[in-house]
């Protein structure tokens, strides 16, 4: 069973515009045409509420917190084990 991680980070000039959540859900979709990809992970601080928005924009959900880290995932509605 495959499981991928996703992380990012981008330049202060550039935030605020998309581009994150195009990247990252441009990645996700890239990633899911592998079949035996279950699902991918992310993780996040809870305070970097620009990050939480994007992980919930495309389609993430938060599996777990700390006071240091919020967990994500997302499965593959394709998967086949």
């Amino acid at each position: 069973m495959k499981h991928g991680e996703i992380g990012y980070d981008i330049v202060p000039a550039y935030q605020g515009k998309g581009y994150a959540t195009e990247m990252a859900n441009a990645v996700v979709q890239w990633a899911f045409q592998e079949k035996e990809l279950r699902g991918i992970s992310a993780k996040c601080s809870p305070i970097n509420i620009a990050s939480v928005r994007v992980l919930e924009k495309i389609g993430m959900e938060h599996v777990s917190t700390t006071e240091e880290i919020m967990c994500w995932e997302i499965l593959n509605k394709e998967y086949k084990c």
